[in-house]
């Protein structure tokens, strides 16, 4: 019972859309890498909504998306930012000339964002209706009152198809 109530408080507080990188990311940042000339970089790992990149012994460039910068003097590199930290990175104009000569970073974003609670609560509403039809053996009232869900582009897919089964009962 205590997993269901911090799972449930996990999906409530979720601050709008987030970002992730896709698989074919790895193919992308290899080849822009490639291109950071002057720049000494030992690896780059994938993470889930960020790249970090290494930059010689003692320094960390730290790509995220361009609408979660996470830290205060970050580079635009396109459709992302990065931050350098560490004791040994190098300098703002070495960075900043590399990161010229390497072009704009364009990696594959796929936003992240929880469905809006308007939809979860028409399909929720369409589906306790549905289910009084239904008990009362009113199979066209029930298949009339689910077939705008399903109709409804708006409303995620996921939810639309759940309701399909529904439909086909």
């Amino acid at each position: 019972m205590n997993t269901f109530f911090l799972a449930l408080t996990l999906l409530t507080v979720s601050s709008g859309p987030s970002y992730v990188l896709g698989t074919e990311s790895s193919g992308v940042m290899e080849r822009w890498v490639d291109k950071l000339s002057g720049l000494k970089v030992e690896s780059a790992k994938i993470d889930k909504d960020h790249v970090l990149v290494t930059l010689g012994r003692d320094c960390l460039l730290r790509i995220t998306h361009s609408k979660d910068p996470t830290c205060a003097s970050h580079h635009a590199l396109g459709s992302a930012h990065g931050c350098a930290t560490g004791d040994r990175c190098p300098s703002e104009k070495k960075l900043k000339r590399a990161f010229e000569k390497a072009g704009p970073l364009k990696l594959p974003w796929r936003s992240v964002s929880p469905a809006p609670q308007r939809s979860s609560n028409q399909v929720r509403e369409a589906r306790v209706l549905a289910q009084r039809r239904l008990d009362a053996k009113d199979y066209a009232g029930a298949q009339k009152t689910l077939l705008p869900i399903v109709q409804d582009r708006s409303i995620r897919a996921r939810d639309r198809l759940s309701v399909v089964a529904t439909l086909g009962a």
